[in-house]
This record gives structure tokens, C-alpha cells and sequence, in this order.
């Protein structure tokens, strides 16, 4: 049974401010009376106004009680529906003269036209536009568009147009501060953000939506915001499409991203299913202690790396598919330590992955291919992970270590690289350990420049030219290794090379096992020729 508008209580203002285009909101004896037969408790809410705590929840529609997963309606309970109507057919021609009267649990209904008005909820309330899509449009130029801070209110169908940026005012298209669900809505704002998402009591569902053309940020998410954003389009935003600070900690499901996304100052989060493309700058930036999860998401067409995880940023990027970005797919520095688990790296205009400044970072079970440059470089003090990767089909070699960088590099298979397998230089001391390094265009593995390095149990076999080449200083260790099947030497030491090899094999080769010129030093120990 729907109550008419007429025979809901009133609710008086006080004298006190004005939101909703009029004074705040209080409760008069008639709604508080109601209010206590439906054994509903008033209290202060987030925005500083008194309403109703929950008492909304069991008058929804039963759509909404659906999409928000609440118990339905008893049998028997009223509800308030209030229409409103630009043309004055309704019973309203304001949507905050509707909002203010209306009591929790209300259907306002609103049909088209264009509504300037800054609109707060402060109550379980269920907003809906009635009319085609983009026919109702709430346009503000004194502030955001709607101020949502009361749990279990619904908000569907509206193009929402913040104008106050004209005004030098800084506000928000959509500012969420409570349990919203936002739905088919189409929000862009001349100031910030788009949407905002603030505070620990923030946990809306965004879905369906069309974020864009923010002057900053298309959704910011800070002051420890929640929530989830699924199955929406955030595009053309000038800074950013999706901020993540202070804390926050959304879920972001199943979205088309165009532009940067940006996880800092503690922030987390999740990101799901989402197509991340077209920034200016990195595709996905991770920095200042955020800590994602970033799981079957591709991340392509980016003017610098595809993911960048800087400044003691963490994140775990999981089973990803990251092409065709103009600098590295994955960017590690200045004490990054990411984990990147089953993705796919390649066709890069540059490298696979850069890691240096100090960065470490875990890389297990990736696809690195087909990058202009090496598939991983690795500098500047760095100090990664690697294991069982494949790294193949890079323009440069398969791994570059080089600039004091360390690292380990486990279990990997390294082939079919234009340069060689694996290069080591400039006091460069990695660990290389149960690799298969074969059908490089150049050499297996090539140690220069006082390069220094540990390769442990490797097989080495069937490169174009020597399965390894020492020169300049180096001073590698080479042991437990096989070595076989090279078009040139199995092992060929020159211009001043050094290292110790032990407990390996060679045989198979077009040239000498050893090809050891004058001037070189190798120590070895228990080596078979055959």
C-alpha cells in the first residue's frame, strides 16, 4: 500500500542552515511519533543532522532490497511515495523539497527535466529518475550535486553535472560518505572528483555508471572509503580516473578505465576484470605504501609504464595482461616491492620489466615476449625475485643485470632473444640458478665490464653463437652448469676475462669446449668434456 503525500507527516525545519535548497531537516512530533511506533531509534547522523537510523531498510522496493541483499518488506507495511516533476505535475517540482519531506523508507520518484539544486540525503530513502536515460539531470553551481551520508538509500537513473568549478568553488559531483547504492547513473563535475568516496562509514555500490570528464579525478576514494564500483565506464578524467588514499580500501570490479589509476598514502584495494588503458602517464601507479590487489586486468596503451610501483609501494598483481605501453610494462623503483604472479608482459615499445633505484619485488610464473628492448633489466642497486618465467622474443636480451644489480633469478626459461640469454656488467652480481638459457640470436650468457654473478645448475644450449663469453674484468661463478650444442664455443674467455667454473659439462659444440685466450684467468675444478 502506498501512503499518499498527503497524509505523511511533515517534517518542520529548524533555523538553522539549509541543504536540500531548504532549512535542515529536523523531526517534528508528528514524524517522531512515527518514528517510535516503528521502534526506530533518532540519532545524530555523519552530515550533523538528526534522522532515522535504519528504520528504511524494511520499506524498500523489493528490487532494491534484491540489489542490496536486505530482508524483504513484512506483509502489511505502508510506504511513502513522493513524485517530482519540473512541469508541476507532481507533487513536488524540487527534488529537495521531496527529500526533506520525505520520510525514511520513501520512493521519491523524479520525473524529467533539469533540476538545479545541491541535493543531501540524510535518510534511508530510495531515489529514482523516471525517464529515459539522461533525461534527469540534477545540475549544481553552488556545491556537489548530491551529499549522501545515510546508510541503505538508493540513488538510480540520474545525470548528475557539478558546474561549481566555474565559480572557483571545490566540490564533487557525487560525495558519498555512507551505504549508497548508486546506480546507471552519468556523473561528471568542473571542480574535483567526479565521485567521492570519504571517510570509514563510507561503503557505496557504484554500478553501472558513466564517470567522466572530471576536472581531477574521475572516483576518489579517501579517509579510509570503502566500497565497490563494478560494470562502470571511467573515462576522459583530467588527473586520474580512479584515486585510492589515505587508507581506502574499494573493490573495483569489471570497469573500463581510461586514464591513470592511482593507489598511495596507505591505500589498497581491489581491482578486478577491469580494462586499464590510454593514460597519459603509467597505467597503474602504486606508491607512498599502497598495496593493492590487482588480479585479470589488462593494462595496454599507456604513454609511460603499463604499472609503475614506486616510493615503498607494495601490490600483488595476479594473472594481469599487460601490452603495448610506450616505456616498461612493469616499472619498479625507488624501493618498490610488488609481487606480479602468472601475467603476461610483452609487446612493450621499450622493456618487459625495469627494476632499479632499489627496487625488489617478486616475479613468479610470468610471460615476458616480444618487448623492443630486454624482457627484464635489472639496475641501480635493485635486488628482485625472479622464478619460473618465461622470457622470450625480446628485441633485446632476455634478462640485462647491470649497474650494481642483484637479484635472483630461478627456474626460469630464457630463449629465442635477438641479444643473449642473460647479460651481466658494471659490478652486477646476480644469482642464476636452474635456468634453461637456449636459441639465443647472440650469445647464452655473456659476462663483461667487472661483472660478477653466480650461475648454478643451468642448461645452456643451442645458441647461435658461444653458450657463454667472458670479458673485461668479470669475475663470474659458474658451477653444476651444462653447457652443449652452441654454433661457436661452449665457453670463451677474452681481453682480460676471469672466473671460476666447476662441476660442469660441455660437449656438442661447433668450436672449442674452452676457448681460454691469453691474458684471461679461469680457475676450474672437475669439468667433463666431452
Amino acid at each position: 500500500m502506498v501512503v499518499p503525500p498527503t497524509e505523511a507527516q511533515p517534517v518542520s525545519p529548524p533555523t538553522d542552515g539549509s541543504v536540500n535548497g531548504l532549512a535542515n531537516p529536523g523531526l517534528s512530533a508528528g514524524a517522531a511519533g512515527a518514528a517510535d511506533e516503528m521502534r526506530a531509534p533518532i540519532r545524530q547522523d555523519r552530515c550533523g543532522r538528526v534522522r532515522v537510523r535504519a528504520m528504511g531498510e524494511g520499506l524498500m522496493t523489493a528490487r532494491t532490497q534484491e540489489m542490496l541483499g536486505i530482508q524483504a518488506d513484512p506483509p502489511g507495511i505502508s510506504r511513502q511515495e513522493l513524485l517530482v516533476a519540473a512541469d508541476r505535475s507532481g507533487h513536488y517540482t524540487s527534488i529537495g523539497d521531496a527529500l526533506r519531506r520525505a520520510t525514511p523508507g520513501a520512493l521519491v520518484r523524479v520525473r524529467p527535466g533539469i533540476y538545479r539544486e545541491s541535493l543531501v540525503i540524510d535518510r534511508p530513502v530510495e531515489l529514482l529518475a523516471d525517464g529515459p536515460a539522461g533525461s534527469v539531470v540534477v545540475e549544481s553551481s553552488t556545491g556537489s550535486c548530491l551529499l549522501a551520508c545515510s546508510s541503505s538509500t538508493v540513488v538510480s537513473g540520474f545525470t548528475f553535472r557539478c558546474a561549481a568549478g566555474a565559480m572557483g568553488l571545490e566540490c564533487f559531483g557525487v560525495e558519498i560518505q555512507s551505504r549508497l547504492f548508486l546506480h546507471e547513473c552519468d556523473i561528471t563535475s568542473n571542480s574535483l572528483a567526479c565521485v567521492a568516496v570519504r571517510g570509514p562509514g563510507a561503503d557505496p555500490i557504484v554500478r553501472r555508471c558513466r564517470i567522466h570528464h572530471g576536472a581531477q579525478t574521475g572516483i576518489l576514494f579517501y579517509q579510509a572509503g570503502r566500497g565497490t564500483t563494478e560494470d562502470c565506464e571511467i573515462v576522459d578524467n583530467a588527473r586520474a580516473a580512479v584515486e585510492v588514499q589515505g587508507g581506502s580500501d574499494p573493490t573495483v570490479r569489471r570497469c573500463r578505465i581510461s586514464g591513470a589509476v592511482s593507489v598511495f598514502d596507505r591505500g589498497r584495494g581491489t581491482f578486478e576484470e577491469c580494462d586499464l588503458r590510454d593514460s597519459a602517464g603509467s597505467g597503474l601507479a602504486v606508491e607512498s605504501g599502497g598495496d593493492p590487489l590487482v588480479r585479470h586486468c589488462s593494462i595496454h596503451g599507456h604513454r609511460a609504464s603499463g604499472v609503475l610501483v614506486a616510493a615503498y609501494g607494495r601490490g600483488t598483481f595476479e594473472e594481469c595482461n599487460i601490452f603495448g605501453n610506450a616505456l616498461a610494462g612493469v616499472e619498479i623503483k625507488s624501493a618498490g616491492n610488488p609481487v606480479v604472479r602468472r601475467c603476461g608482459i610483452r609487446d612493450g615499445r621499450q622493456g618487459g620489466v625495469t627494476i632499479y633505484q632499489y627496487g625488489r619485488g617478486i616475479l613468479e610464473e610470468c610471460e615476458i615476449s616480444g618487448n623492443a628492448l630486454s624482457g627484464i633489466e635489472v639496475k641501480e642497486g635493485a635486488d628482485p625475485l625472479v622464478r619460473r618465467c618465461g622470457v622470450h622474443d625480446n628485441q633485446g636480451c632476455g634478462m640485462t643485470v647491470t649497474s650494481h644489480g642483484h637479484g635472483i633469478f630461478e627456474e626460469c626459461e630464457i630463449f629465442a632473444n635477438q641479444l643473449s640469454g642473460v647479460e651481466i656488467s658494471s659490478s652486477a652480481d646476480p644469482v642464476v640458478r636452474r635456468c634453461r638459457i637456449h636459441h639465443g640470436r647472440q650469445g647464452g650468457v655473456l659476462v663483461h665490464t667487472q661483472g660478477l654473478g653466480t650461475i648454478d645448475e643451468c642448461d645452456i644450449y643451442a645458441d647461435a653463437r658461444c653458450g657463454m663469453a667472458l670479458w673485461e674484468d668479470c669475475a663470474p661463478l659458474v658451477r653444476r652448469s651444462k653447457i652443449h650444442e652452441c654454433r661457436d664455443a661452449g665457453l670463451i674467455m677474452f681481453n682480460g676475462g676471469r672466473g671460476t667454473v666447476e662441476q660442469c659439462e660441455f660437449w656438442g659444440h661447433n668450436g672449442k669446449n674452452l676457448d681460454i685466450r691469453a691474458g684471461c684467468e679461469i680457475l676450474h675444478r672437475d669439468i667433463i668434456e666431452r
